[in-house]
């Protein structure tokens, strides 16, 4: 029987692991090691033992805890668990019977009678605390739990204000740094459309080629520091609301933006009038956010597409909502990553670096649809394309 059981050992202890394991392994038991709580909930989960012998003392979830969690699992709940412990004073056995324990095993460890005492419990044999014991022991239990759970409790709200003070110190920084950077690269932006404009002196072809060169990429630059700074005003509702025509904006946006699509070969389907008559969509918003999301969502779109891709660009009211959908015959996203895309600085493709972006574009659209009382929804399938919506409400206060 032994040469087919598996005796699951959780203890922190090399040395007791040693020789827990020679004394058992010498009788056939097959001996599964775990070096603390969390270690031995998994293993007991994915290794199905016949047996759990458990220190109590253990980092991570203590053997109280440990107990109470296998035997409110229905599959473990009838593996029989031994405590196997230096816990000797008063108590200690009532208490690893109150939180479940089937046996209690005190160190140092006999290595002639465990064999016999791991295959007596194996057996049926099980420890039962006295009846007049456990209403006082159960009462000590159920406190000593509380406390260990305030105290969790309290460690996760310390480590929950420290990632909150991390996370405003983060954001301090990124405001700072964007807005000192902002100001010298909008004086050499400037100084760029003169010298382009030839309003410091002439400028030879090739210089001219240089200068478009530096243009370019300082726009790009300008972009990105642009959107950090609009992301830290857009986290903290800096948002200016007044009714507004949405399809004249998207209208506006998909004009400003055919050169890119042009670059790239590839077509712009709108969408945005019914029958062809130009009827404005009033709704309350922040234009500037508005504006910026959509752009985002377009960028983005136009980015994933092969070059001689399609892209349609559609607006509408349904019921309380208006909805600006773009949607694009691009590489498609998995759906296990649907969430993680709105993330910051976030690629799920390490081959897609090359189309460029700070990895904000997403994150600004979300947070400005959050900021209206809105949504985003996705839908996409690998290799088909992607639907991206921005859903806003249309009385938005």
């Amino acid at each position: 029987m032994a040469g087919s059981t598996r005796v699951l050992y959780i203890e922190d202890n090399h040395d007791n692991q040693r020789l827990v394991r020679r004394v058992l392994a010498t009788r056939g038991y097959q001996i599964i090691i775990a070096n603390d709580g969390n270690e031995g909930w998994k293993s007991a989960q994915t290794d199905r033992p016949d047996l759990i012998l458990m220190d109590i003392n253990l980092p991570g979830l203590n053997g109280y805890e440990l107990t109470t969690k296998f035997k409110a699992t229905p599959q473990l709940a009838d593996v029989p668990i031994v405590a196997l412990t230096a816990n000797t004073t008063p108590g200690d056995r009532e208490r690893a019977l109150a939180a479940g324990c089937d046996g209690y095993i005190s160190k140092p460890i006999d290595p002639r009678a465990l064999p016999d005492l791991v295959a007596s419990y194996i057996g049926g044999t099980r420890e039962v605390l006295a009846s007049s014991d456990a209403p006082t022991v159960m009462r000590e239990y159920s406190q000593q739990l509380v406390g260990r759970l305030e105290s969790h409790v309290r460690e996760l709200e310390n480590a929950n204000n420290r990632l909150t003070r991390l996370d405003q110190a983060k954001n301090d920084f990124l405001a700072t740094i964007s807005h000192e950077l902002r100001t010298p690269l909008t004086v050499i932006h400037g100084y760029l459309d003169l010298l382009n404009m030839q309003a410091l002196g002439p400028v030879n072809e090739g210089q001219r080629e240089a200068l478009e060169l530096m243009k370019r990429n300082s726009t790009r630059l300008l972009r990105h520091i642009n959107d950090l700074i609009y992301l830290q005003q857009v986290r903290s509702n800096q948002m200016d609301f007044a009714q507004a025509d949405l399809r004249g904006l998207v209208q506006s946006i998909c004009n400003d933006m055919q050169p890119t699509f042009g670059e790239k070969n590839q077509t712009l389907v709108r969408n945005i009038y019914v029958g062809g008559i130009q009827t404005p969509l009033m709704i309350n918003m922040d234009v500037h956010g508005v504006d910026n999301a959509v752009r985002h969502l377009l960028e983005n779109a136009s980015q994933y597409t092969n070059a001689g891709g399609v892209i349609q660009v559609s607006v509408y009211q349904d019921d309380q909502l208006v909805r600006v959908s773009i949607r694009d015959n691009g590489v498609g996203i998995p759906e296990a990553d649907f969430e993680r895309i709105f993330e910051p600085f976030v690629r799920l493709d390490d081959t897609l670096a090359s189309v460029g972006g700070a990895g904000l574009g997403l994150v600004i659209a979300k947070h400005v649809a959050e900021a209206h009382n809105g949504t985003i929804a996705l839908e996409s399938t690998v290799g088909v394309g992607s639907i991206f919506t921005l859903q806003l409400p249309v009385n938005h206060q």
